[in-house]
């Protein structure tokens, strides 16, 4: 895992739209992918923080639609190659 710290639309930073628990990043995906996430945190009663957003401009640095991250403040992502 890595930390990162790209700034964010209307931000300074990303890491000041993080939550208190885990915090899921998702750039440009379909709202069946974010359910997806929300439902398996709401079943394992884990608090989940969204933050929504397009791929387009910064985002793109993340080089990644979704970025899980963690209440400590390091991610993991996975790219399509």
């Amino acid at each position: 895992m890595q930390t990162y710290e790209p700034h964010y639309e209307g931000s300074s930073n990303v890491f000041e739209m993080l939550g208190a628990g885990f915090t899921l990043l998702a750039f440009g995906v379909k709202d069946t992918v974010v359910h997806a996430f929300e439902q398996a945190a709401t079943s394992l009663d884990i608090l989940l923080n969204l933050v929504r957003d397009t791929y387009d401009d910064g985002r793109k640095a993340y080089k990644s639609r979704l970025i899980l991250v963690r209440p400590d403040q390091y991610y993991d992502s996975r790219q399509r190659r």
